[in-house]
Parts: C-alpha cells; structure tokens; sequence
C-alpha cells in the first residue's frame, strides 16, 4: 500500500505472526 514495498516490515509481520502461532499451539497443548 506504501510506495515502495518493505521487505523488512513484511518479514516481521510474518514472525510475529509465526510467534503468535506457536503461543497458541503451546496453550492448547498444555
């Protein structure tokens, strides 16, 4: 949606949502 493309910020939104992912997987294993 920005001028130019953020490979950095798009990198971090995909590990924040892979740790997100791996919370939830750790709560519903427990």
């Amino acid at each position: 949606m920005w001028g130019r493309p953020s490979l950095v910020h798009s990198h971090s939104l995909s590990f924040c949502e892979a740790l997100m992912g791996l919370k939830i997987l750790s709560l519903v294993l427990e």
